[in-house]
């Protein structure tokens, strides 16, 4: 399966593409030659928490057989996949965050036939409790505690 070995692991910086116009007014807002370095980084950072929150879920799914898990796109737009009691699929798409997703990406999930399921509400407030299998008993202390554990692994 494309990617299942692979562990996630933070990208190198790459070159920042900078809008000049959007530079001249960070300036005259901000004292920071760096903020596209920094925003850049964030992003890539965050992408890479999106693929944690993934890698946290499929280690919970292991234990079980209910949940296949699909990284690297190994199935189009899907994260999980869930056999259901009356032989169709369920299928789900993992977001660490509730605006994590463009419009596009909404419409073609959607026509697709696949949920989506995100970690971090609007609120700022976390969404385990709503992941559609109460069974894994995922949390966010769970969650970091596995961040914890792989940022050790990997440093």
């Amino acid at each position: 399966m494309k990617g299942h070995n692979t562990f996630p692991s933070l990208p190198p910086r790459k070159e920042i593409k900078k809008d000049l116009a959007a530079e001249l007014v960070v300036s005259k807002h901000f004292n920071d030659s760096e903020i596209y370095e920094k925003h850049h980084f964030l992003m890539q950072v965050e992408n890479y928490v999106g693929q944690l929150v993934e890698y946290y879920i499929a280690s919970k799914c292991y234990a079980t057989d209910n949940w296949a898990f699909c990284p690297s796109e190994t199935v189009n737009l899907t994260d999980f996949i869930r056999k259901n009691e009356d032989g169709s699929f369920y299928f789900l798409n993992i977001k660490n965050k509730f605006n994590s997703e463009n419009s596009a990406s909404t419409k073609a999930r959607k026509a697709a036939g696949v949920d989506k399921w995100y970690r971090i509400k609007s609120t700022g407030k976390t969404n385990w409790d709503k992941f559609p299998d109460n069974s894994l008993n995922l949390s966010e202390e769970e969650f970091m505690k596995f961040c914890s554990a792989h940022m050790e692994n990997n440093s």
